[in-house]
């Protein structure tokens, strides 16, 4: 689509060594605090991830370089089917149309061909997806997660763009009960 239209970008998503964020982003995603806070790149690599973040989702820092990625966490660890419950296929949907609108904007961007080449190969639900050729603007905006220890977690997404880093996107995941959020954010960081 963005190659017929001549504004498919033909070059790797570049700027940054693969993985770094603008320092001035880590700022950004630091000040959110208690609100969980990432900085993901256009292959839905975890770039930045504050403390809260990393609690209600997991630790991406923990991972090993080639796991950072939202979508192949999302689609691989099976902790991912009960924190996320009946909405997993949903959200994993919308997760694997995101990438490829991705694709089509770095439609030869060898990254982004051995991702999905690894994501196909691993994956049935990923490659039963991405032969269907559907796109996601991810606008799933409400979520509700089945934490281990946090309970059940209802929270709004919201994916901004940040004038320091373009090519990616600050997704904030805001509970509905931040008090309740934060009480066991902090319990759990007192106790590890």
């Amino acid at each position: 689509m963005y190659t017929l239209a001549g504004t498919a970008d033909t070059t790797s998503v570049a700027g940054l060594p693969e993985g770094a964020a603008d320092p001035r982003a880590r700022r950004i995603v630091d000040v959110f605090g208690d609100t969980p806070a990432m900085l993901c790149g256009p292959y839905t690599d975890v770039l930045l991830a504050n403390a809260a973040a990393s609690f209600l989702l997991t630790d991406f820092s923990a991972l090993p370089a080639g796991d950072r990625y939202a979508i192949k966490w999302h689609l691989l660890a099976p902790e991912t089917r009960e924190l996320y419950g009946a909405d997993w296929e949903g959200v994993t949907v919308d997760m694997i149309g995101m990438l490829r609108l991705q694709a089509a904007r770095h439609p030869r961007d060898p990254r982004m061909r051995d991702l999905v080449a690894e994501l196909g190969a691993r994956s049935p639900l990923f490659r039963r997806q991405w032969a269907e050729h559907r796109v996601s603007a991810g606008l799933r905006d409400r979520k509700v997660l089945n934490h281990p220890d946090a309970g059940k977690v209802a929270i709004s997404v919201e994916m901004l763009i940040l004038h320091v880093a373009p090519e990616n996107t600050l997704v904030l995941l805001i509970p509905d009960d931040a008090h309740g959020f934060e009480t066991a954010l902090h319990k759990f960081a007192t106790a590890a």
